[in-house]
């Protein structure tokens, strides 16, 4: 891990990164935390979404 990298708890999810950038690494959601937000969807399809709308920043 590089000096200026830091790791970050923020609710439910790990955040791995600088202070410009951040990787979302992974989530503790069950599947009935994971529909709350979004009916009909799982946790690896919040994953996704999340990644695809960060990129998008």
């Amino acid at each position: 891990m590089r000096a200026d990298w830091r790791v970050e708890f923020t609710g439910r999810i790990l955040l791995l990164g600088h202070g410009r950038d951040g990787w979302w690494t992974g989530t503790s959601l069950d599947i009935q935390q994971a529909r709350s937000p979004v009916p009909w969807q799982n946790a690896t399809t919040l994953q996704v979404a999340t990644s695809a709308l960060g990129a998008l920043r």
